[in-house]
């Protein structure tokens, strides 16, 4: 069942999962759980998408277009100054998130006014890396009841 399912959807990729399920005599559930399975998943053709193929001008087969990726990002807002985004290494740990406050953070912080410097807050997010011990310890140290681990 599942073998046809799939040929069905490398001849016709613009068909529906009701329809599939209708030409197969399963239910819409069976043809979406053989689909992920098999790590395909329905999708609409939109606007904007390049056209590669040259019998059907106005279609599309997107290669890959599901890959998971996660980026991290770092900015800020001090009154009316924005901080430019900074991209931390890809993944983030308690030692290169310290090398970011020690070093990083100080020169993305050069043109706030001293005054306004002193009295503002570093608010964290609650990612491990920074509850990590030496974090902890440097922030008590130099933002002493100035930081928070989490939402406020």
């Amino acid at each position: 069942m599942e073998e046809t399912i799939l040929d069905i959807v490398d001849e016709t990729l613009h068909t529906r999962t009701k329809a599939i399920a209708l030409c197969v005599h399963v239910s819409q559930l069976t043809v979406w759980r053989d689909l992920n399975e098999e790590r395909l998943h329905p999708f609409h053709i939109q606007r904007g998408q390049v056209l590669q193929e040259t019998e059907n001008p106005h279609a599309t087969r997107p290669h890959a277009f599901q890959k998971r990726f996660s980026v991290n990002v770092w900015a800020g807002i001090v009154n009316d100054i924005l901080i430019f985004p900074y991209l931390p290494p890809t993944r983030l740990n308690g030692s290169h998130y310290l090398i970011f406050l020690e070093k990083v953070l100080p020169e993305l912080l050069q043109d706030i006014p001293t005054v306004v410097r002193n009295k503002m807050w570093l608010q964290h997010d609650g990612a491990p890396a920074h509850f990590k011990v030496v974090v902890r310890n440097y922030m008590d140290a130099n933002f002493a009841g100035d930081w928070r681990g989490g939402p406020i």
